[in-house]
């Protein structure tokens, strides 16, 4: 096909080529931009569940089997099937659920209030309860999981952080990282794999720190306040949010490795792939960023969105789909497009699978539970580096077909010149008609085509 084209325009085939291959050439090194629109398809639920008031917060667990449900009126909804659109189990708490989070093996849940957490064993579609933390005056502002399961860190409005085991509710070690006597302070937090290193940023304190086993080992000073941080799962390396800023960091260095702005301010920042990958959200924007400093793809959303932000936004593990919110809508991105679905009235929180294949939202009193192929992907499904082999590949095949081209063009001038110096008589002047057709050049002894007028290789008038 590429040939029968090649010959109708007249391109040579090595030529388009050289321009396919440099075209691959620069898509792997150049960032994916999309449009401003967020024209998407519709995407209907699988089921909705109408539940007893305002429906506070949804959380899918890690794998996608269970969904827990927090409400207004202190119930929480277990939906330990989520292909069932009737809970299991509703529980009633002493406290209304603001925040609900997995372990990665789904094996406790913490459920959090404004300065009040309890933590509970999550067993066969049950909850019972082990141990609770409450920060008194003072705020819960953040909150996690060590992936292996065993450890827990809290920041509070205090400046304090604090790790606790995760079994027995021991407290391993607190710290403080914001000055004594300054405004209650929002500190950020997260943890490695082992649970050995915790990363906090304070918001008013303007710093990050780096902390190993309760020992402070780092940190680092900034002018705008620290919005959010993550932490690689060994603890080497950690990224944070500053401002319109994002900063990579190498523990065993003094600076960042490397530092990058935006041209709106950062609301979070969240990792995958053991922080190979960082995605960061703005009001109005998402960004995909790889640790070396290269953007994947960014999305700028400023036009679209008019008044309303990007309020709340997840990343699968794999840093391949990505279900956000914006106002009544509740929307997954993956390589097949925007699909999504519009509430009519607001979101007040989704939650989405590890795998992107699950997510819920909740609006005013309902459940709205989404399923979509697992094997669709956010951005570009395809590791650049695959596309940048592919175009240097193309590159160099066109450059050896010149090569070869250009060495074969003198071999035949030097054939030529040998049968011209040592004829005696003249030359003939007439071309050879073959008996299939073709002609063959008296000068050159190329075979051209039936019909054929000059030489293709040498332009000699058959």
């Amino acid at each position: 096909m590429l040939r029968k084209w090649s010959r109708k325009s007249g391109i040579p085939n090595f030529l388009i080529f050289l321009f396919l291959g440099s075209l691959l050439l620069f898509a792997s090194n150049a960032p994916v931009a999309w449009s401003d629109s967020i024209s998407f398809t519709s995407k209907e639920p699988k089921w909705v569940y109408k539940a007893v008031g305002t429906v506070n917060v949804v959380s899918v667990s890690p794998s996608g089997s269970s969904l827990l449900v927090g409400t207004s009126q202190n119930f929480v909804y277990v939906f330990y099937n989520v292909s069932s659109s009737m809970p299991s189990t509703i529980i009633s708490l002493q406290y209304t659920p603001m925040g609900i989070v997995f372990s990665d093996d789904s094996k406790y849940v913490a459920i959090l209030n404004s300065n009040y957490f309890e933590l509970l064993n999550f067993t066969d579609g049950h909850l019972d309860a082990s141990w609770n933390f409450t920060a008194g005056n003072y705020q819960i502002s953040s909150f996690a999981f060590s992936a292996d399961g065993n450890s827990v860190v809290v920041g509070t409005s205090d400046g304090w952080i604090r790790l606790f085991e995760t079994v027995s509710g021991r407290q391993v070690w607190n710290m403080m990282v914001s000055s004594p006597g300054r405004a209650a302070d929002t500190i950020s937090v997260d943890i490695s794999a082992d649970g050995n290193f915790v990363i906090a940023g304070s918001q008013v304190g303007h710093a990050v720190f780096l902390i190993d086993n309760g020992s402070l080992v780092y940190s680092y000073d900034k002018t705008d306040p620290v919005i959010g941080v993550a932490v690689s799962n060994d603890g080497r390396y950690f990224v944070a949010a500053t401002g319109n800023e994002i900063h990579y960091f190498d523990k065993s260095l003094i600076a960042p490795l490397w530092n990058q702005q935006f041209p709106q301010s950062i609301r979070a920042v969240t990792a995958a792939n053991n922080l190979n990958e960082i995605f960061v959200l703005g009001n109005k924007f998402i960004t995909l960023l790889r640790n070396n400093n290269t953007q994947v793809w960014t999305e700028d959303w400023s036009q679209s969105l008019g008044y309303y932000n990007i309020d709340q936004a997840f990343l699968s593990s794999d840093a391949t789909v990505c279900c956000l919110r914006t106002g009544t809508e509740v929307i997954r991105r993956s390589s097949g497009g925007l699909e999504g679905y519009d509430a009519k009235n607001p979101i007040s929180s989704i939650s989405m699978s590890l795998d992107g294949y699950f997510f819920a939202a909740a609006s005013v009193d309902q459940v709205l539970f989404f399923s979509s192929p697992a094997n669709s992907s956010f951005g570009l499904s395809v590791d650049p580096t695959i596309i940048w082999g592919v175009g240097a590949i193309m590159v160099v095949v066109v450059l050896l077909v010149i090569i070869w081209r250009i060495y074969r063009s003198r071999a035949r001038r030097g054939i030529r010149r040998t049968q011209i110096y040592n004829t005696s008589g003249p030359s003939s002047s007439f071309s050879v008609r073959l008996p299939s057709g073709e002609l063959r050049c008296s000068n050159c002894g190329f075979v051209n085509r039936p019909g054929a007028k000059y030489c293709k290789n040498c332009g000699t008038q058959l």
